[in-house]
Formats: structure tokens, sequence, C-alpha cells
């Protein structure tokens, strides 16, 4: 013999926020249909008719409402955060990575973009610490800390002998400026 259904209660207030919700062209589709589902629990319908009326299982009604009753606010019918997938490179492997593109090999006068290949990272990162890593992981690592070594260029090098007197003369104008 199946239970009866535990009713659901919304507040005047609420049941605003939560019929604008589903008016709104932007709710994502998941949360507007779990709207529906309190909306229509809300009205006296059991959670039978509910799950056919929205195409869904009644575990699934039953999983919202119990949430809603925990806590009833719209906020409560979002997604829960996830953890996701455990980084496959740690951290001070990612940390390593970072330190090596944004160095110099020790007497290479070169500039960095012309040292530094993805390749050559992951080559570096197994001479200093042991440890193989793909490019497309170094590659990983540099995009999510937006660093593109092969893209550095230098702006104040400057093959002119006279380069540094000039630049100390324009520095001091900037910090003591002619009346």
């Amino acid at each position: 013999m199946p239970q009866p259904a535990t009713p659901v209660h919304v507040s005047p207030s609420e049941r605003e926020r939560l019929e604008a919700c589903v008016r709104r062209t932007s709710t994502p589709q998941a949360l507007a249909q779990r709207v529906r589902m309190i909306l229509l629990r809300a009205d006296g319908v059991g959670p039978a008719s509910v799950a056919r009326r929205l195409g869904c299982a009644v575990s699934t009604v039953d999983k919202w409402s119990a949430r809603w009753r925990q806590r009833p606010c719209l906020e409560s019918l979002l997604d829960a955060p996830r953890s996701g997938r455990p980084p496959s490179v740690g951290l001070e492997t990612r940390c390593e990575i970072v330190k090596i593109a944004c160095s110099r090999p020790d007497g290479c006068k070169a500039p960095v973009r012309e040292v530094w290949t993805l390749d050559a990272i992951a080559a570096e990162l197994h001479v200093r610490t042991g440890i193989l890593v793909s490019r497309s992981s170094v590659h990983r690592v540099l995009q999510a800390r937006g660093l593109r070594p092969h893209r550095v260029r230098p702006w104040l090098h400057s093959p002119d002998p006279d380069f540094r007197p000039k630049v100390r003369r324009i520095c001091e104008l900037y910090l003591d400026p002619p009346k």
C-alpha cells in the first residue's frame, strides 16, 4: 500500500519567486522542472501525478520535495556543488612547471620564447624532479595561469649603447618635470 504523500508548503513570497523563475526564458530547464514539481506539489497534486505530468520518476519528485521541505527556498532546488575529478597533476608539480616556464636555463641568453616549448618544459621537469607529464598537461597548467612563454617579448631591449643614459634622463624628467 503506498504511503500518503507529505504535503509541500510554499509561502506567498516564495511562490512569487518560483513562478517568476519558471516564466524566465533564461532559467535552466532542469531548474524549471524542479520548480514546477514544487508548485504542483504545493497545489496538492500527488507525487505520482506530478511525475506523470512532467515526465519524470516519482523518486525524482520525492527527492526534490524532501529537499524543499528541509529548506523551503528557491536556492534549495539548485544543483549541489560537486567535487569533480581530482587533478591528475599535483600542486607541487604545477608550481614546478610554472617555475620552469618563467625561468631561463643557466647560461642561456636566448629569449624565453626560443627556449621553452611544451615538450622542453616537460623534459626539464623530468630532469629536475623525475616526474613525467605530457605536453598537454604542461599546456593546461600554463593556460590555467595565463602563461604563454612562447609569446614573451622584451619591450625595453635596445641595441643602442646609449640606451641606459637615455632611459635615466626620461625617468628623471617624469620624476622632476621642468616648470
